[in-house]
């Protein structure tokens, strides 16, 4: 699951995409401030059955991704201490801060309130070990 990807640019110029929205099974893709695309029959994602099959060792599990109103952050498999605090950040991909929180839990919610649809990232640190993940936001209207 996640691991083939496909190259859909049937009319989309080269540039920059800066929101994604999705509208029941379309997709709507601004571009540029300019322009609006729009992908019909956009495929549905869902949180998978068992999220650890496609997690490393020393890594941070971020899921369901998309997310729409939060997401869960496992590090069961990271190097971090056990019931330490951990302080996670994250950031939009500009490098804006948007959130930054501690916690001690090996997985624990992050409600997404106020963040809007776009790819972000979250950092984690543990004195001086760090580790990240991707993630992205998309609020369904």
């Amino acid at each position: 699951m996640g691991k083939t990807w496909s190259q859909m640019n049937t009319g989309l110029s080269t540039m920059n995409i800066n929101a994604l929205v999705l509208k029941g099974n379309t997709l709507f893709a601004g571009a540029d401030g300019t322009s609006m695309w729009m992908y019909e029959k956009a495929v549905s994602v869902s949180e998978p059955q068992n999220h650890d099959e496609n997690i490393s060792a020393n890594q941070l599990a971020v899921y369901p991704n998309p997310a729409n109103s939060s997401i869960t952050i496992d590090r069961s498999n990271s190097q971090f201490a056990e019931n330490s605090e951990v302080r996670y950040s994250i950031s939009n991909m500009v490098g804006t801060k948007i959130l930054e929180t501690e916690d001690s839990l090996e997985s624990f919610t992050i409600p997404l309130n106020g963040i809007p649809t776009g790819v972000y990232s979250i950092t984690a640190t543990q004195g001086k070990k760090q580790i990240s993940s991707t993630f992205v936001v998309l609020k369904q209207d």
